[in-house]
């Protein structure tokens, strides 16, 4: 606040007690005078009218300054000087100086006081504002002389005022806040309130994944928290950040066999995570095959034995495909007729075998071991049959053949004896130039009966002529077989075959 300027320099004017000297002695008159009387100044006594006056306020007490005078018994123009000058009036005059308090002003720096101004001796509360991210330290006062036994630590101080101005300055410093992460790291580990900070993801371990940051103590609302680096503005408080991994999803697929993951359930399909543990296991061969190894990709097999059909391996940070590998087992046929043949065949397969033609013999039926002949014509020279899951043994059963021989257009047997179920089989040669002949077939014994095959092993199918006998026709030279078969108990028979 502007003050006006105060005189201080006292004028003393000598006081003039009277204008005129009466000399009683000589009878002469004395001049009349009057008083002036000054309050708080100088200037004051009897003064003859005319006489030219001056006064002055005395200089103000500490903390106070001169106003204006007070003044009765004369006209002053302005009263607001401290010194002022007049012409003494027919009467008495008196004068006062008056004085008010000086309000101080003070100069304030992140801090408030109490009263806009105050006087000098007056008390002034001084209060540390209160900043976002900062935090009172001291206080930095100029124009009090004497700061003894004030706490320049504490907020609120309380200051007597001197007689003038002062500089009131609170020092602010900046609060430290921390930044915590955890599973990244931040460009600062303590930061100030609008700072800039920028908090990075570690790398992921091995077969994991980055996937978003939990943060406390800032807004998130504008951050894209799946990014592994994050920047964002200090707030007023500490800051704590996660990074979040998840383990990477690895697939494994077993073909042929199945999978398990940390005991969990099997399937050919499957999750896992890196280090998980996995077993793999072959499904047991089908018939006919046998389990050989396994082929494996996405994992080192350096330790594994492949042959095992189960095994058990830490998962790798990639997906794995296994497959368990099956061969055919090789079974042996052994074909025994003349000599015997042996030869290679798989479960499932159509195997055909065929009875050597034997000079002198005629094949009369298969005989089989390890071999299911259930549905099977066995007197077939050619056989086919599927090949089991085992080694099979073939014996090609042969009968001596007995050739019939012709007298005129018959030839007949002799009365021979058959086992149970048995046969015989006998030859009938044509002779040279025939054409086409039917010849009929009879048995001695209605228990018997008989097939027909030509040259090739084709049986020829007799029909009845309808006389009651069995006939056969014969369209060129060949030799023919006719087996008459035993169909019940052991008996005998005889055959007849008469040409038509």
């Amino acid at each position: 606040m502007k003050r006006k300027s105060m005189i201080t320099m006292l004028v003393i004017t000598p006081m003039l007690a009277l204008s005129l000297t009466v000399l009683s002695a000589c009878g002469k008159n004395t001049p009349a005078t009057y008083s002036v009387t000054v309050t708080n100044g100088t200037g004051g006594g009897e003064y003859a009218e005319g006489a030219t006056v001056t006064i002055t306020a005395n200089a103000p007490e500490t903390g106070k300054e001169f106003t204006s005078w007070t003044i009765n018994g004369v006209s002053v123009d302005d009263k607001t000087e401290a010194e002022i000058t007049f012409t003494m009036p027919a009467n008495a005059v008196t004068a006062t100086a008056n004085y008010g308090d000086v309000l101080y002003e003070f100069a304030l720096e992140n801090c408030t006081a109490d009263k806009e101004t105050a006087k000098f001796g007056e008390e002034v509360t001084f209060t540390a504002d209160d900043i976002i991210g900062k935090r009172f330290d001291s206080w930095n006062i100029k124009g009090v002389d004497d700061l003894t036994g004030l706490d320049l630590t504490k907020s609120p101080i309380t200051i007597t005022m001197p007689a003038n101005d002062i500089n009131v300055a609170a020092v602010l410093e900046d609060i430290d806040y921390t930044v915590t992460v955890t599973g990244g790291t931040a460009d600062k580990a303590t930061a100030h309130y609008g700072d800039t900070v920028k908090i990075t993801a570690n790398e992921p371990e091995t077969g994991k994944r980055f996937t978003k940051w939990t943060i406390t103590g800032v807004d998130t609302s504008e951050l894209v928290l799946t990014d592994r680096e994050l920047t964002f503005t200090m707030p007023a408080n500490a800051v704590t950040a996660t990074a979040n991994y998840d383990f990477e999803d690895y697939e494994i697929k077993v073909t042929g066999g199945l999978a398990q993951v940390n005991d969990g359930g099997l399937s050919p399909k499957l999750v896992a995570h890196y280090g998980d543990t996995v077993k793999i296991k072959a499904h047991t061969p089908e018939t006919g095959k046998r389990f050989t190894g396994w082929t494996i990709t996405g994992v080192d097999t350096s330790e594994l034995v492949l042959t095992d059909r189960e095994l058990t391996f830490t998962m790798p940070a990639g997906n794995v495909t296994a497959t368990a590998v099956f061969e055919d087992i090789d079974y042996e046929v052994k074909v025994i007729c003349r000599n015997t043949e042996t030869k290679i065949a798989h479960y499932g397969e159509e195997v055909t075998i065929t009875a050597e033609n034997i000079e002198g013999k005629i094949f009369v039926r298969w005989a089989f071991t390890n071999l299911d002949t259930e549905g099977l014509d066995l007197t077939r020279a050619e056989l086919s049959f599927t090949m089991p899951a085992n080694n099979v043994t073939a014996k090609a059963i042969y009968d001596e053949l007995i050739t019939l021989t012709f007298e005129g257009t018959t030839a007949k047997s002799k009365v021979l004896q058959y086992e149970d179920n048995g046969s015989k089989s006998f030859r009938l040669p044509l002779g040279s130039g025939q054409e086409l002949c039917t010849y009929t077939i009879e048995l001695s014994n209605s228990a018997f009966t008989f097939k027909v095959y030509g040259s090739g092993g084709v049986e020829i199918e007799p029909y009845d002529n309808g006389g009651g006998f069995m006939c056969i026709d014969i369209a060129r030279e060949d030799n023919y077989t006719i087996k008459v078969i035993n169909t019940g108990a052991a008996a005998n028979c005889k055959l007849t075959v008469t040409q038509i």
